[in-house]
């Protein structure tokens, strides 16, 4: 009986002990593929939406910042908003800026991407 039972010992782990590694792995992978994501999510995926208001179109030069957004679609409502208060929509114009910050002492804001 003993060797019997060494031989279904064999036979069980040669075939279940391959699955068992493998399923190990997967989660595993499942494991740091959650740990990568929310690390991204904390990090990287914020999204800052500047809005910037020219109530000339031809003179860029005139600005004037209004605010950070949570979203293009906030952004772009502000803009139109104070567009209007200023009675400028027709001869201003707007963009709003993604991630937009001052890089090496410059005065002006470099943003990631602008969208209007």
């Amino acid at each position: 009986m003993g060797r019997g039972e060494s031989l279904l010992t064999k036979t069980y782990l040669s075939r279940f002990l391959p699955l068992e590694e493998e399923r190990e792995k997967m989660i595993r992978k499942r494991h740091l593929s959650f740990i990568l994501m929310s690390v991204f999510v904390i990090l990287g995926c914020e999204e800052e939406w500047e809005g910037f208001v020219y109530p000339d179109k031809n003179n860029l030069t005139n600005h004037k910042n209004i605010g950070v957004y949570e979203t293009l679609k906030e952004c772009r409502s502000a803009a139109w908003d104070m567009l209007s208060r200023l009675n400028a929509i027709n001869e201003g114009d707007y963009e709003c800026g993604l991630n937009c910050e001052k890089k090496n002492g410059m005065s002006i804001k470099i943003c990631e991407k602008t969208e209007r």
